[in-house]
């Protein structure tokens, strides 16, 4: 018989190596744990050394040597029956991968044990056992293991890491070798070689043709030609020509749609089944398969199951094994012209990629490509058929996109990829899959034809039922596109359902464990409570301080910080043309005193200003980023003059050493700029989009500049309220003084908080706490302010400025969402 002639590449790219990739992943997880706990526990791993030295000097030396020895001997005997075994089923690929993974695992050790991380113990070095055990060559061993896994037996794979846990008490018995050092040795060689097979290549990503055709003669089926689709992510996808059919019972079918399924499949289900349990409260997934033959029978059980039912899927299918973790299902082809060269509108960006394949294939005759609108609403009743049929067999498919979808040459239309099915499914699936069902078909042919035949099959109670489950996490990834499209999208069908089906309002339920919002709060509460604890120790010392204060001056801080918010609200609306209600705008400064404080250079407060101008003020994204440019420049200008004008008065005879950070902090800033700016300046996609951003920005800026300058009252009242957050912030620290007996120092207070303010925009603390504490105290300190004054004033003053409003801002900022406000 002659060869089939192939079209198409057996290799896998690396970016889609899911196994590998994973692999990887693993073991720096495992190098970070075993140098944290190396560098942690550094007495405590000396101490125990020192212990295990002096037991083991209490042994009789015979007796000591013959258990090293007899350690050694099987740890080294195991690994070299690995690595034979290697070579005696020809893995040529994996044998000399492994020995470059040792080579360079041992050079990586050896750079641990010059760096401290990897300790070895120059007396038991001196010994045969001891050269047999040496850390570098105890990576070695580990680096070839991790390389020689994957192409050794199923059954032999799990003696791998059995031998890497067998060396912990062969090095400890050996030579006293501390366990945290070992276990950064072990990591240093699994790294390596986890790195190695993904730069060479494992098993997994080689397409093995021979024993897929091998297979295929097996069962009496000729093979003419084989066309292998792009490598993705997912299964090889081959599409086979057969000289004649002996396979299907009909004798029509002369081509095969074969899914080849190896160890990256495997992996990639893992993670996705991992990734639904950390974002959904109700992922519904069974439980994992023992191995990929149960995935494979499973996915042919539940297509089964749905034909049974008398759902028209792609009919026989085909199981095979034809090597070692690989697994192929096949199906006759052609099953139908797919949904996504009938209907192109529904793909996007990825999908389109996936369209343009589709439609260089064949297409059957009597398929009519432009697929006008009575056809589609024709193949939306079949869909919504075939969906009450499997939920009345309690079939869920939990993948209904357009890519599972075809159609037939009689118009029939086809339910194929049960990768993700479910057999005696909850209601909750089956809602979930009315949900994507009406996704798609509002993809297909709008949200209006989508819930209109939806409603005319199925009946109000379930579409709306299925419309509860509408939502960007239940969209299939390939099936979602474009941000703005799909909530688009779903918001339209959400407004179709409460139209058509006479309802108030769909009560979407919960699908993700944690809403954004909640995402949100809880990070600036982590942020809020880190960047608090270090201050807890100086409220003693604030506290009997406060208890000696002027009260009336106290009141009067008070009352001048919270006129910090009211200035800002002023400048906010002078930098705009949107028409902004005054006491709300108020109420977003005070909530962003919250999320500022919670978030590194006060990002949040310009995220929370910038929607706060897109959803009350009505502004575009673009003209909103704009005004706070503009408002951030107003602001900057008017610091800089207040300052300048504040140096003068203040006198050449300053003493500013106290605000000066040190040398070191100086150098870490100055590092962190040039690490960030090469970063920008190497990656040319990242430079692009830095200097495309910028020039937007900076049009904006002239933009709104130039609009603000024709107009000297807005102008005026911008400078006004920029002004008055800066003095209201310098008239609340000379109040504070005031309070605690340091003085009528006006200039002193406004040209410390202006100062620190300045030098605490460096810190990489959120709010800059810590770094303005510091200026304020050095500041208060260079105009002869006595220590112990200096100190609760400035700790007094943060609290009014700072810790009041955040706790204020928590319950004014739930106040504007729940009003839907930002």
């Amino acid at each position: 018989m002659p060869a089939p002639v192939v079209e198409g590449t057996l290799l896998r790219p690396r970016r889609f190596r899911t196994h590998d990739q994973t692999r990887i992943v693993a073991a720096c997880f495992w190098l970070a744990a075993a140098i944290a706990v190396r560098i942690l526990g550094r007495t405590t791993w000396e101490l125990s050394v020192a212990d295990l030295s002096e037991l083991l000097g209490r042994m009789p030396v015979p007796l000591l040597d013959a258990v090293r020895a007899t350690f050694a001997g099987i740890a080294g005997i195991a690994v070299l029956v690995l690595l034979v075994g290697v070579l005696v089923r020809r893995r040529w690929v994996g044998a000399w991968s492994a020995a470059v993974a040792a080579v360079l695992a041992a050079g990586v050790a050896a750079v641990g044990v010059v760096a401290g991380l990897v300790v070895v113990d120059e007396t038991a070095a001196r010994t045969a056992v001891g050269i047999a055990l040496d850390p570098r060559l105890v990576a070695a061993a580990a680096g070839a293991l991790t390389v020689a896994r994957p192409w050794l037996p199923r059954r032999w794979r799990w003696a791998c890491p059995t031998l890497l846990v067998l060396y912990v008490p062969v090095l400890l018995i050996a030579g006293g070798t501390e366990l945290a050092s070992l276990l950064v040795t072990l990591a240093l060689g699994n790294l390596v070689g986890a790195v190695v097979l993904l730069a060479v290549r494992s098993p997994s990503c080689l397409l093995p043709l021979d024993a897929v055709l091998a297979e295929l003669t097996s069962r009496g089926l000729e093979v003419e030609a084989v066309r292998l689709d792009p490598p993705a992510r997912g299964p090889f996808v081959a599409h086979v020509e057969l000289a004649k059919d002996e396979w299907s019972g009909t004798g029509t079918a002369h081509r095969l749609r074969l899914e080849v399924l190896s160890d990256d499949d495997r992996t990639a289900d893992a993670l996705a089944r991992l990734r639904r349990l950390l974002t959904l409260r109700r992922p519904g997934d069974t439980v994992p398969f023992s191995s990929l033959r149960r995935a494979v029978e499973h996915e042919a059980l539940v297509a089964l199951a749905a034909e049974r039912a008398g759902v028209v899927t792609p009919g026989r299918m085909l199981v095979g094994q034809p090597e070692q973790s690989w697994m192929m299902l096949g199906t006759t082809e052609p099953v139908g012209t797919p949904l996504t060269t009938l209907f192109p509108d529904t793909t996007a960006r990825r999908r389109r990629r996936k369209a343009a394949l589709a439609a260089e294939a064949p297409t059957p005759d009597g398929v009519d490509a432009t697929a006008p609108a009575a056809r589609a609403e024709d193949l939306l009743d079949q869909l919504w058929d075939d969906l009450a049929t499997l939920r009345r067999a309690r079939v869920a498919h939990r993948a209904v996109r357009p890519a599972a979808l075809a159609v037939r040459d009689d118009g029939r239309l086809v339910l194929s990829d049960f990768r993700s099915g479910q057999i005696a499914a909850p209601d909750v699936q089956l809602d979930l899959d009315l949900a994507q069902g009406l996704y798609t078909a509002a993809l297909v042919a709008g949200a209006e034809a989508a819930v209109r035949t939806a409603v005319a099959r199925l009946g109000p109670e379930l579409v709306v039922r299925g419309a509860r489950g509408l939502g960007p996490v239940v969209v299939p990834r390939e099936a979602r596109g474009p941000k703005h499209a799909r909530d688009a999208l779903i918001e339209d069908v959400r407004v179709e359902v409460e139209r058509q089906c006479d309802v108030q309002a769909v009560q979407t339920y919960q699908l993700s464990r944690f809403s954004r919002r909640q995402l949100v709060q809880l990070v600036l509460l982590v942020g809020l409570t880190y960047v608090a604890l270090p201050l807890i120790g100086q409220l003693p010392r604030t506290v009997d301080a406060v208890r000696t204060a002027n009260p009336l001056w106290a009141v009067v801080a008070l009352v001048i910080a919270a006129l910090g918010p009211v200035a800002a609200a002023l400048s906010l609306r002078s930098c705009t043309t949107a028409q902004l209600p005054p006491g709300r705008t108020v109420a977003v400064q005070v909530a962003t005193s919250f999320v500022g404080t919670s978030t590194p250079a006060s990002v949040g407060s310009l995220a929370l200003n910038a929607r706060y101008l897109t959803q009350t003020g009505g502004l575009p994204i673009a003209a909103a980023s704009g005004v706070i440019a503009l408002q951030s420049v107003v602001q900057v200008v008017t610091h800089v003059g207040l300052l300048a004008i504040l140096a003068v008065v203040a006198g050449q005879t300053l003493d500013l050493s106290h605000l000066v950070p040190g040398k070191s902090v100086v150098l870490l800033v100055i590092a962190l700029l040039l690490a960030v700016v090469g970063v920008v300046l190497a990656v040319p996609r990242l430079r692009r989009t830095v200097l495309t951003q910028a020039r937007i920005r900076l049009r904006e800026v002239v933009a709104e500049l130039g609009s603000l300058a024709r107009r000297p009252g807005r102008l005026a009242l911008a400078v006004v309220g920029s002004c008055g957050v800066t003095l209201a912030s310098a008239a609340a620290l000379w109040a504070c003084l005031l309070a605690f007996g340091g003085g009528n120092k006006f200039v002193a207070a406004a040209f410390v908080t202006m100062v620190g303010a300045t030098l605490a925009t460096a810190a990489p603390t959120p709010g800059g706490v810590g770094a303005v504490e510091a200026a304020l105290i050095g500041g208060l300190a260079a105009f002869g302010v006595p220590s112990e004054v200096a100190v609760p004033t400035a700790f007094f003053y943060r609290f009014l400025t700072c810790w009041l409003p955040v706790l204020a801002g928590w319950f004014v900022l739930r106040w504007l969402q729940r009003r839907r406000y930002v």
